[in-house]
């Protein structure tokens, strides 16, 4: 747990103000917007979603470091007010976003999300949920006594 918290420590012993510090965390935030709202959409598999958020995340750090500024800026007093910063919060979204799709789709074209669990209402007025089974050909098919 020590090391977790350590580089959260280190960044904000460097001296950043505070809202550089908000500048890089919005940053991190953008590289995982698009694959968590795309899991909205019942064709997005999960590993879609996970591909597309480390994809934000190695699109982030290759838009900050290929720059005209080096990648050390991050650290640096004033470096997050570069013109490229801009191009690493448009960049990003939009490449974890199609990483996200083209993943769902590509390599799992058939799937879709199914609710597992649906509600009903009671002649009381309130409601339960109970467990909804897809019928499956087995069930449709009976087989007569020999």
């Amino acid at each position: 747990m020590v090391l977790l918290n350590m580089p959260p420590v280190l960044l904000a012993l460097s001296g950043q103000s505070l809202l550089e510090l908000l500048l890089f965390a919005q940053l991190l935030a953008a590289t995982i917007i698009a694959p968590v709202l795309l899991g909205l959409w019942d064709r997005t598999h999960p590993h879609g979603a996970l591909a597309g958020a480390f994809a934000g995340l190695i699109t982030a750090m290759i838009v900050c470091s290929a720059g005209d500024e080096p990648f050390d800026l991050l650290l640096e007093e004033g470096g997050r007010y570069r013109r490229w910063w801009t191009w690493a919060f448009l960049i990003t979204p939009a490449a974890s976003a199609l990483v996200t799709v083209g993943v769902s789709i590509g390599a799992y074209p058939e799937y879709r999300f199914k609710w597992s669990v649906a509600t009903s209402s009671r002649s009381d007025g309130s409601s339960a949920t109970k467990p909804q089974v897809a019928p499956t050909s087995m069930s449709k098919t009976r087989v007569a006594p020999a």
